[in-house]
């Protein structure tokens, strides 16, 4: 974005809480005005986003597999916490977390299915689509995680088509 514009330039964006002129900041702190990522020079777009706090981020146990609680979910189907496929026991198994506080440790509910494809994690082959449900079944983690702040989802501008968008993916670690 320049000026409130898009330009479909690619860029490797910095989300920071707020900006500051270059003067005052140490010379390491400094970001670049470009990064080179996948054999090309990308421009950087440093981004204040505000304050930056904790949106999740409970570590989960389950069968021996170990996690990240990393986003909470409501719908009208239930409550969930949302973490990687990998860290997840077979459908309709315990998962624990250490909740409300680090060495508390309760059961948050059971695993209520994921999706995962595989991939090398390097360019252009990320895959490593990786996501789980824990359906939350315990009382007090339902009314925490009904009580967080919505947050955005992105929805790309309209003017963005099907093509733009597909290429702008293929530079992300992610699939969708």
């Amino acid at each position: 974005m320049v000026g409130g514009r898009r330009t479909g330039q690619l860029c490797v964006t910095v989300f920071v809480r707020r900006k500051v002129s270059a003067g005052v900041l140490k010379r390491e702190h400094h970001v670049p005005r470009f990064v080179r990522r996948h054999g090309m020079n990308l421009p950087t777009d440093v981004v204040a986003i505000g304050r930056i706090c904790r949106q999740g981020g409970f570590p989960i146990n389950a069968e021996g597999k170990k996690g990240t609680l990393g986003a909470w979910g409501l719908s009208q189907a239930g409550s969930f916490g949302i973490t990687c496929a990998h860290c997840l026991p077979p459908t309709g198994d315990a998962v624990t977390g250490e909740f409300p506080a680090a060495g508390d440790y309760l059961e948050l509910g059971v695993s209520d299915g994921s999706a995962d494809e595989s991939g090398s994690g390097v360019f252009p082959s990320y895959g490593d689509f990786d996501a789980g449900l824990i359906r939350l079944t315990t009382p007090s983690v339902q009314r925490y995680a009904a009580s967080q702040p919505v947050q955005c989802v992105y929805r790309p501008p309209a003017a963005v088509t099907p093509s733009e968008l597909r290429d702008l993916l293929q530079f992300l670690p992610v699939a969708g």
